[in-house]
């Protein structure tokens, strides 16, 4: 809980509206279906909805980023297509309100740093990992690109795992 209230307070993040958790998005194409569920979804201030996954591994890989990103381009699909009325574009306030039919999604990884700890300067195996005090994160069209989205997803099943990704970190 403590990564999440880090990630939650920090300037950039704080006023995000929280819209809904464990949301299941499919893509219906003939040859590249696909169905997931989505850890988070959050609305910024802009009004633009963030597919948000958590992650708790040892750092941001490049099949993450495939992996959010084909969530958000089957939210953005389901919105556009079948779910027009689904997310108010709204700003709070009760003015404005808008549905969001041609909805700017985007995704993010979030990363709540691990590690075991330490016992006479040494990582102890024995202990379950313990959140760290860090939260590592990156957000489409700022620190990854799926200008293509659907490629990027087909791309994840000839991704390393251990391909890293640069991110930025919230100390």
């Amino acid at each position: 809980m403590a990564a999440f209230m880090k990630w939650r307070s920090h300037p950039r993040f704080k006023d995000w509206v929280y819209l809904e958790s464990e949301t299941a998005v499919y893509n219906v194409d003939p040859e590249f279906g696909f169905a997931g569920t989505v850890d988070a979804i959050f609305r910024d201030p802009d009004g633009d909805l963030f597919v948000v996954d958590w992650k708790t591994s040892g750092g941001l890989y490049q099949s993450m980023f495939a992996q959010v990103s084909a969530y958000a381009y089957a939210l953005e699909d389901m919105i556009s297509t079948q779910l027009p009325n689904t997310f108010s574009n709204s700003n709070g306030n009760g003015h404005g309100s808008s549905k969001l039919s041609n909805a700017n999604v985007r995704s993010m990884v979030v990363r709540f740093c691990k590690e075991y700890p330490i016992t006479d300067g040494v990582p102890d195996r024995t202990q379950p990992k313990a959140f760290n005090g860090r939260v590592h994160y990156a957000i489409s069209h700022e620190d990854f690109d799926p200008t293509d989205k659907l490629l990027v997803f087909q791309a994840a099943y000839n991704l390393r795992g251990h391909d890293r990704v640069k991110g930025r970190y919230i100390r």
